[in-house]
């Protein structure tokens, strides 16, 4: 069985509008997801791409809350010192509400796809699985990395996760702003699972997990969500290279 899915949920203010060229605007959105138990999260920071025309039907302006249907996608951007990066951007579907005077927070993806590279970090309990989207044969592929802590992986993939495998899940996106050792300024788009839907195993005929079975929470694992010291390093990027510096919020 082949599994494709790419499309999310995804909500916030807007702090930041720039034309993206080709009757496209980028629209930088930001919200603070909910605390979960002692761990206060950061804002998450987005790149989405929108039809300028409808921006200005909508009159989409800095402190607009949006939620929409989108869709992930990447592409190759030349950074300082030669170097080459992965851009994530959101690429909006459907505008689902606007409010001038309201907040937003929506953040779930349905996420289905092969898995490529499994690592785990030997310097701390977390596990990186990155992930092929590609909704039909025409479209290209979408690389995603998921973070996965060892102990949410023994009860979620109980016959273990490998290349190869065919992965469906519900998912957040969480993202992390530093700068590279080139000098760029880098936004990582991590996703964290909120529940397996379904695991085909390639070189087994089982499912890890049954569908409508729900991952356990966080604490019934025995462990707090991780401070982003302890995340584990990106291996690819969604970033702004110096020539994009204008596109990025300045505060």
């Amino acid at each position: 069985m082949k599994i494709n899915s790419n499309e999310g949920t995804l909500g916030g203010s807007v702090i930041q509008i720039n034309d993206n060229g080709n009757d496209q605007s980028i629209l930088w959105v930001q919200h603070t997801p909910i605390a979960e138990g002692q761990y206060q999260p950061k804002p998450v920071l987005l790149r989405l791409i929108i039809n300028t025309p409808l921006v200005q039907d909508l009159a989409i302006v800095n402190g607009t809350a949006i939620i929409a249907k989108v869709e992930i996608n990447s592409f190759q951007a030349k950074g300082n010192n030669a170097s080459k990066l992965t851009i994530t951007e959101y690429v909006v579907i459907d505008v689902l509400s606007v409010s001038n005077g309201g907040e937003s927070i929506a953040n779930e993806f349905l996420l289905g796809g092969t898995v490529g590279k499994v690592e785990k970090n030997p310097n701390n309990a977390w596990m990186t699985v990155s992930l092929a989207l590609q909704k039909s044969k025409n479209d290209p592929t979408v690389w995603v990395r998921i973070s996965v802590h060892e102990k949410f992986a023994t009860k979620a993939f109980k016959y273990g996760i490998n290349k190869g495998d065919n992965l469906l899940i519900k998912a957040k996106v969480q993202t992390h702003s530093y700068e590279d050792r080139n000098q760029n300024r880098v936004v990582s788009n991590d996703f964290k699972i909120d529940r397996v839907l379904m695991l085909e195993c390639r070189n087994r005929n089982q499912q890890a997990n049954p569908t409508n079975t729900p991952a356990p929470s966080q604490s019934q694992y025995g462990y707090d969500m991780p401070t982003d010291q302890s995340m584990p390093a990106p291996g690819d990027y969604s970033v702004a290279p110096t020539d994009m510096y204008h596109e990025l919020p300045s505060n």
